[in-house]
């Protein structure tokens, strides 16, 4: 009971989150209310916001023993507010509010929006909590008993076609039916699990009832329903499919083949009692066999698993780099209206609006490290963390020129780069989300081969191989950009050094990935 009502609780704050985001939305969008209420209702917003941050530190703390991934998935939320620095935007816009400044308010509101968005998806994605990881160290677990079953028993088999005496084998064939035996009853639903079912199937209807759902406000509606990119194609928490009804579970399989396989063995040893060597042989070929169809199963939920981390995580990157392609078209946008605007002269107007620019031009250099993370983690892609690591470059390098209230054809020309940069991220991660579906749909069409399952790559060789070939076509572009730029005389070649010391560097890193792709390093 006390697990379903922390499940509630979690289900408020999620409505909470969505009421949160689209009452910001609607302020930064309708600033034309009567000044004297803003203030108020944006001080709502905060505190209800607080009240939110509050609420999530609470479940992490109480999820910690029942549920560790959504414990973490909360205590990311929080990092992530405070990273970006919510509640002082809060307050800031109250600030503005009271002083009526509503341009810039509205605008501090949009940003605040976007924040609320990032933090929204990280409170909706499926959390891949720690039943994942231990399920596939059992998978592996019984996969590698049954593998040193096979073996002992092909070894036996070998022995019994050559053997003088076949009925000295019996008591090692017992032996070996024995560890099949262990094996099976490691196999062997637990009654724990089936308890976790039911009280999984509790939480289900608890979240579903009457009593969840009483609001009608369509924000809440909003904020439940909606679906995050780490949760489509993951329907089970922590990224376990639910077994269809009446279907057995890939280990009861297992564990059915590793039965038939030990009363195989018995027969078996039965016939080497009886120094039937021939019947003995086949007896032992059709216990190996079902020995082999039990690990052909663990492998198999093994290679379905890893897909599913796979298409959680290509779908992840793909909705991060959309979000930070979209906000660095707009620091574009506004980068080239303040050049057209200024110039190049010093203005203390442009300095401000440039700075602005430059701190969201760094909220992005922070989301392309968590991406960053995400590759690493998964540790199977050469171009795509190198790709990042340039777009991350470019973005810093873009961060220090607006700072600096530079809004010039060198700064844009980086800013394009990012674009460029991400619009190819976003696709490749589409691509390679799309062929993971369509195999997945292909072998369930037409089965599973058997064998051991191969260690997938996030992004397959040939869209690598492509996105290497995009790094090197932009040093091309870049290097012939900053040579027209110093022809030209409109940036000083001292100013175009440092670039091109970076371009350098890039076409060194570049080098090494197309070696290491083509050795496959990470094969």
């Amino acid at each position: 009971m006390k697990r379903i009502r922390r499940w509630l609780w979690l289900y408020q704050a999620l409505a909470t989150s969505g009421v949160l985001l689209l009452a910001a939305s609607v302020v930064a969008q309708n600033p034309d209310g009567e000044p004297s209420e803003l203030p108020t209702a944006q001080a709502e917003l905060a505190r209800r916001y607080e009240k939110l941050e509050a609420t999530a530190a609470r479940l992490a703390e109480l999820s910690d023993a029942s549920d560790p991934g959504r414990a973490q998935q909360l205590r990311e939320a929080i990092r992530v507010g405070r990273e970006q620095d919510i509640q002082t935007r809060f307050d800031s816009i109250v600030k503005l509010l009271e002083e009526e400044r509503l341009a810039a308010a509205g605008r501090n509101q949009q940003e605040l929006a976007r924040q609320l968005e990032v933090l929204l998806e990280v409170l909706l994605a499926k959390p891949t909590d720690r039943r994942n990881d231990t399920e596939q160290e059992m998978l592996r677990k019984y996969a590698r008993d049954i593998g040193r079953l096979i073996r002992a028993q092909r070894s036996l088999r070998a022995r019994t076609q050559t053997a003088p005496k076949p009925a000295e084998l019996a008591p090692q064939q017992q032996e070996i039916c024995d560890k099949a035996g262990e094996v099976e009853k490691d196999l062997a639903p637990k009654p724990e699990d089936s308890q976790g079912s039911e009280s999984s199937n509790a939480q289900d209807s608890s979240e579903a009832s009457p009593e969840s759902s009483k609001s009608s406000d369509p924000a809440e509606d909003g904020g439940k329903s909606q679906s995050s990119p780490g949760s489509e194609g993951n329907p089970s928490e922590g990224g376990q499919s639910p077994q269809p009804p009446g279907e057995k579970s890939p280990t009861e399989q297992a564990a059915e083949r590793v039965a038939s396989a030990k009363q195989r063995m018995q027969q078996a040893k039965q016939k080497l009692e009886a120094d039937e060597r021939q019947q003995a042989s086949t007896e032992q070929t059709a216990a190996q066999r079902e020995l082999e169809q039990a690990k052909d199963e663990l492998e198999r939920r093994l290679r379905q698993i890893r897909e599913e981390e796979m298409q959680r995580t290509l779908l992840q990157l793909a909705a991060r780099f959309r979000q930070m392609l979209e906000a660095q078209q707009q620091i574009l946008a506004e980068t080239q209206a303040l050049h057209t605007t200024y110039g190049s002269q010093p203005d203390r107007e442009l300095e401000i609006k440039s700075a602005g620019l430059a701190e969201r031009e760094r909220r992005l250099t922070r989301n392309a490290d968590r991406a960053m993370l995400l590759l690493r983690e998964d540790g199977t892609s050469v171009a795509f963390p190198e790709a990042l690591g340039q777009i991350r470059d470019d973005m810093d390098d873009t961060t220090q020129r607006l700072i600096d209230a530079k809004v010039d054809h060198v700064t844009q020309a980086l800013e394009q780069d990012i674009i460029d940069g991400l619009q190819e991220a976003v696709e490749a991660m589409e691509k390679a989300a799309e062929n993971l579906a369509n195999r997945q749909q292909q072998q369930q069409q037409g089965g599973q081969p058997g064998g051991q399952p191969p260690e997938e790559d996030l992004v397959d060789k040939l869209a690598e191989l492509k996105l290497i070939r995009s790094l090197q076509l932009r040093i091309n572009r870049r290097t012939e950009e900053l040579a027209d730029l110093i022809e030209r005389g409109e940036v000083p070649a001292a100013e175009v050094q440092p670039l091109l010391a970076r371009l350098a560097e890039r076409q060194a890193k570049v080098a090494t990935a197309a070696r290491e792709l083509h050795s496959g390093r990470n094969d």
